[in-house]
Parts: C-alpha cells; structure tokens; sequence
C-alpha cells in the first residue's frame, strides 16, 4: 500500500482495521459491543448475514425432516387438524378475506412449529399459532403468491373472451395459450423466488416483509433449480396425499413438508444450526420442560 492510499484511509485503532475513504452505500446498526466486520461498504446488507453460496443436499433435508417427523407426529398432528378444519371453516365463509389476512399467520406456525423441533428451542420460537405476531408482515410475504395467481387468472380470462369473439381458435386461441403458458412460467420463477424462505425469514430472523422476499431472492440466486426441484417433489407428495384420500392425507403430510423445507432454510441460512442427535433424544414436550426451567 502507498503512503498516499494510506492517507486516504481512516485507520482504527481500537478495532485494528482499516475502513475505505467512502461512505458505505447503505446503512448499518451494529449492537452494543458488535464489532465491524472488516468490510462494510458490500452494495447489500443481506451479505453480512446470508450466505450466497452453499449446497443443496435434498436427500439430507429429506432425512431430517424425516427423523423429526417420527419424534413430533404426535403432536404436530393435532396442529395440523386444528389448521385444516379452520382453514376449511374460513374458506367456506370469510373466502378471500380468511385466505389474505387469516391465512398466513395461520399457515406459518407449521414453519413456527418445525423451526422449534429441528433446531431443538421450542420455547425460543413459539407455539403453533404464534404466528399471529408476525401477521403484518406474512400477509405481505403472501401477497406476491396471490397477486401474481390473480394477475394469470385475468390473462387466462382475456384469452378465453378474445378467442371466443374473434372466433379465430387456431390463432389467436393458440397465441393466448402459448402466452398465458409463458406467464405463468415468469409467475413461478418470481413468486418461489420471492416467498421460497420469507416466512422462515420473518420467523427466525425477525426481518420485515420487504427484507423478507429480498431475502428469498437473495437465497434462492443461484440455487434455484435444486431447490425448486426440491419443492416440487414436496408439492407432488402434497398432491398424490390429496388425490387419494380426498384431502384428508395431506392433514398428516403437511407437518412433514414443512419439517422437511425447514430443515433446508435451518442448513442454509438459519440461525441455529440443525439440532444433532443427543439434542433430539428428548421428545418435544421435555424440550419445552428444560427451556422453562432455565
């Protein structure tokens, strides 16, 4: 480094680094006796705590989620029943109003329950339905999921009404296919990446919802096609539980699903590590025994 460069720079002494001669593009709060990394001027925050490159390890997520499943069936299930006949109660008479506003907090303490049981804290994230302390911000997070569902129902119905006018099937029948197919191709790609981790984000991270869905993107950069391979073998599950037992096995498959989507988000960016073995040698209801305890 040149004398020049060096005089360029604001040395500090306390923390031994050296800081660049410019203002960092964003804001930073550090907590009270939180040091500053060696670099602050990275162009996103998200980059100090979420990692960019990792591995998707689907058949390790698979296996968590499995292990984890077999201890908390029990009691997951009764959760699980109490969301499906809520949800069924709320669509029949509030509709959109329960799947907008109710639904969300109700749907995240699936996420809740198994960021508690696979990292072994219970007690630190709450009960199921402790989802409604968040319900700001997850109803953001969903609004993505439902307003891009809309936007593709409104193309599907221009195309219908426009080939029916025209009477001209085969061509414009055949363009509004082919562009309502694109859309909803650009609808998932934009909407997994947005939603894929928000909740997990909102409800381990504390992060509100616009830095809840840059999150996501921030996660999924990079990785979304084993991730989403990932997802689509866990709504195929969801589907073929659906298909066969008139809805009633996805009561039991859910908590599994989310264990196991859990257990990806909780590997990849989650701020407790994935509870070993010993730590899961007690069942849920003694971890909630200890943590009271304490």
């Amino acid at each position: 480094m040149t004398a020049g460069s060096d005089s360029e720079r604001e040395y500090d002494d306390e923390l031994g680094i050296v800081r660049p001669p410019h203002e960092p593009p964003h804001d930073r709060f550090f907590e009270e006796g939180e040091k500053p990394p060696q670099r602050y001027d990275l162009d996103d925050e998200l980059e100090y705590v979420l990692p960019k490159e990792y591995q998707v390890n689907s058949a390790e997520w698979f296996r968590i989620g499995g292990r984890h499943w077999q201890k908390s069936k029990s009691e997951f299930l009764k959760s699980s029943v109490a969301y499906f006949f809520i949800a069924l109660a709320g669509g029949l008479f509030a509709g959109m109003i329960y799947a907008i506003v109710i639904d969300p907090p109700l749907k995240a303490g699936f996420t809740i329950y198994s960021l508690g049981q696979v990292t072994g804290r219970r007690k630190e994230y709450g009960e199921f339905f402790s989802g409604f302390r968040y319900i700001g911000k997850l109803i953001v997070c969903q609004l993505p999921t439902v307003g891009l569902s809309f936007f593709c129902a409104i193309a599907f119905d221009v195309g219908l009404i426009a080939t029916m006018e025209t009477r001209r099937y085969l061509l414009v029948g055949g363009l509004s296919a082919a562009g309502l197919l694109l859309l909803i191709l650009a609808a998932i790609y934009v909407g997994f990446r947005l939603t894929a981790f928000a909740f997990e984000l909102v409800c381990d991270r504390k992060f509100d919802a616009i830095q809840a869905m840059r999150g996501s993107w921030h996660l999924t950069g990079g990785h979304f096609w084993g991730l989403f391979w990932l997802f689509f073998r866990l709504k195929f599950l969801e589907f073929i539980a659906g298909l066969f037992t008139c809805g009633i096995g996805k009561i039991w498959l859910q908590p599994y699903i989310a264990l196991v989507w859990t257990a990806a988000y909780v590997d990849i960016a989650g701020t407790h590590r994935i509870a070993d073995d010993e730590d899961e040698a007690a069942s849920p209801s003694e971890h909630l025994d200890e943590s009271a305890t304490e």
